[in-house]
């Protein structure tokens, strides 16, 4: 499995098959306030204080993905120009950054 800029993986056995857990973790900025529309905005200033006014935050967002790894029963003792359709159909040659794509 290939990794992307920002993840991980790692791996385990479960019943005889291989399983792979991949993570990625994105960083994105977005602003927000707070605000209750049963309330006047006097309410609000007093109740939520500097957050009544748009404020902007970082955000981290990891996301992990598990599944069995396929590539392998794929891609094992297979000539990927020939017996791998992504690569024969696709692609013009194989590369390390191709077969992570595959």
């Amino acid at each position: 499995m290939a990794s992307l800029p920002g993840s991980q993986s790692g791996g385990g056995t479960a019943r005889g098959r291989r399983t792979v857990y991949a993570t990625r973790r994105v960083s994105f900025c977005a602003a927000h306030y707070l605000r209750s529309p049963q309330l006047s905005d006097e309410e609000n200033k007093a109740l939520f204080g500097k957050c009544f006014n748009t404020h902007g935050h970082n955000y981290v967002v990891k996301a992990t993905v598990k599944g069995e790894a396929i590539v392998v029963k794929q891609l094992d003792h297979k000539n990927l120009d020939f017996d791998v359709p992504y690569f024969k159909q696709c692609i013009r040659y194989v590369s390390y950054t191709n077969l992570g794509w595959a």
